[in-house]
């Protein structure tokens, strides 16, 4: 029974898992509603993801996997994920975060940054569908 306890009272005691100012306020579907193209008539989304964070010793990695399912036409592809890599950036900025590197190629993006000791990267990307059907992937990953 004292085992039991001292358990109980230490995991009770343990230190909440960090994540950035970024992570903590991070809204997929504000992103994604500043990005449309403002003349674009089709704003409706369907947004279906998930979220875990686990801590091993002092090390914690948060893991945030968002899919939206989007109508995007093929000719404004790279300009929308190019106002989602926009939007992204200044969300990072916004929360304290320093930008620390970022990559470009064949409809992704990839951001990499820090938020005092917390690092994290962003890789966005989109799978086209039939007609103008879309999917936007959003992966976040922090540690």
């Amino acid at each position: 029974m004292v085992v039991s306890v001292v358990i109980l009272v230490g995991g009770c005691n343990a230190q909440p898992i960090s994540k950035s100012g970024f992570l903590t306020g991070f809204s997929a579907a504000d992103i994604i509603k500043g990005s449309y193209d403002q003349a674009s008539a089709q704003k409706e989304f369907r947004l279906s993801g998930g979220a875990t964070s686990s801590k091993l010793g002092s090390r914690s990695i948060h893991h945030v996997d968002e899919i939206a399912d989007l109508v995007i036409s093929e000719s404004d592809e790279p300009f929308f994920l190019s106002r989602v890599k926009g939007k992204m950036e200044e969300r990072l900025r916004n929360s304290g975060c320093r930008v620390s590197g970022e990559g470009s190629g064949d409809n992704k993006h990839t951001l990499e940054y820090t938020d005092g000791t917390v690092n994290g990267w962003i890789d966005i990307f989109g799978l086209r569908g039939q007609g103008d059907s879309y999917k936007l992937v959003i992966v976040i990953t922090e540690n």
